[in-house]
C-alpha cells in the first residue's frame, strides 16, 4: 500500500517501495500493490478510471483516492463526497484482501490517502509492516 508507485511520483520513497516490491516479486514472492490514481488523466467527467498495470513483473492497481485538498466549506455536499470516496476506497481494499488474502501487508506512506484503511487488514492478514524511504 503506497499513496504514490512509479512511474508516478514526485521523490524518492515510492522508487524504493517499487524497488522492494520487484525484488520481493524476484525472489518468488506475488505482490500486489495499491496505490492512488495520482498522475492518471480523468475522464472528462472529472471520474478517474480504476487501472490495473503490470509493472516488473509487479501488479499494481491504481484505485485509491487522494485527499489533498485546499480548505473546503463545511457544508454537507463536500463532506458526503468525502465520505462516498473513503467508502469506495475501504471497498476496494477489502475486495484485494479477500481476493489475495495476502500474508503481510506492507505500508509505505498514507500521507493523501484515507486512514480508515489502516484496521481494515486485521481480519484477515496476520501481520502488517510499515515500509521506510529511509532504508531504517
Amino acid at each position: 500500500m503506497s499513496n504514490l508507485y512509479p512511474p508516478h511520483y514526485h521523490g524518492g520513497y515510492e522508487v524504493r517501495c517499487a524497488q522492494v516490491a520487484e525484488a520481493m516479486q524476484s525472489a518468488g514472492h506475488t505482490v500486489r500493490v495499491l496505490t492512488s490514481t495520482y498522475g492518471i488523466s480523468p475522464t472528462p467527467y472529472r471520474k478517474v478510471a480504476t487501472r490495473i498495470e503490470v509493472q516488473n513483473d509487479v501488479h499494481v492497481l491504481r484505485s485509491l483516492n487522494q485527499y489533498l485538498y485546499p480548505p473546503q466549506p463545511t457544508g454537507r455536499p463536500w463532506r458526503i463526497r468525502q465520505a462516498w470516496r473513503e467508502l469506495a476506497d475501504a471497498r476496494a481494499f477489502v475486495k484485494i484482501l479477500r481476493e489475495f488474502r495476502p500474508d503481510v501487508v506492507n505500508w509505505w506512506s498514507m500521507y493523501g490517502l484515507s486512514k480508515l484503511l489502516l484496521p481494515l487488514p486485521q481480519r484477515w492478514v496476520s501481520r502488517t509492516c510499515i515500509g521506510s524511504s529511509t532504508g531504517g
